[in-house]
C-alpha cells in the first residue's frame, strides 16, 4: 500500500490504481478476515484519493463511502479510524459543492 502512495506522489495515478486493483484481488482471495477488511478499506480510500485527483468526484465519493462502511464494520462507529473516514468523505462532498453532506460528515467525525 505504501508503494501506491509513492506512485500517487509521483503523479503516476494509473500505475497506483493498477497496483491497488491487485491488492483488492488479493484481499478478496484471502477472505473476509478483519485484517483483510481493514486493508481493503485503506486501499479503497487511496483509490478515492486518486479518483479525486483525476477529477472523477463521483467515483471518489463511492469509494469513500465503501471505505467508510468497511471501517465502521471493522472498528465500530466510535473509533478514530471511523472519524478519519468521515472526514475524508466530507472533503469529497465539499469538492462537489455538496455542502450539507460535507457538514454532516464532518460533524459526525467531530462527534467521534
Amino acid at each position: 500500500v505504501g508503494i501506491g502512495l509513492l506512485l500517487i506522489e509521483q503523479n503516476r495515478l494509473d500505475d497506483a490504481l493498477q497496483m491497488y486493483d491487485r491488492v483488492i484481488e488479493m484481499c478478496n482471495r484471502l477472505g473476509p478476515g478483519e485484517e483483510n477488511r481493514w486493508l481493503l478499506a485503506t486501499v479503497l480510500g487511496n483509490q478515492a484519493l486518486i479518483r479525486q485527483k483525476q477529477g472523477d468526484l463521483e467515483v471518489g465519493t463511492e469509494l469513500c463511502e465503501q471505505s467508510l462502511a468497511i471501517v465502521e464494520e471493522v472498528f465500530g462507529e466510535i473509533h478514530s479510524e471511523t472519524a478519519i473516514a468521515y472526514q475524508n468523505l466530507a472533503v469529497v462532498y465539499w469538492k462537489q459543492d455538496r455542502l450539507d453532506d460535507a457538514i454532516h460528515a464532518s460533524t459526525k467525525a467531530l462527534q467521534i
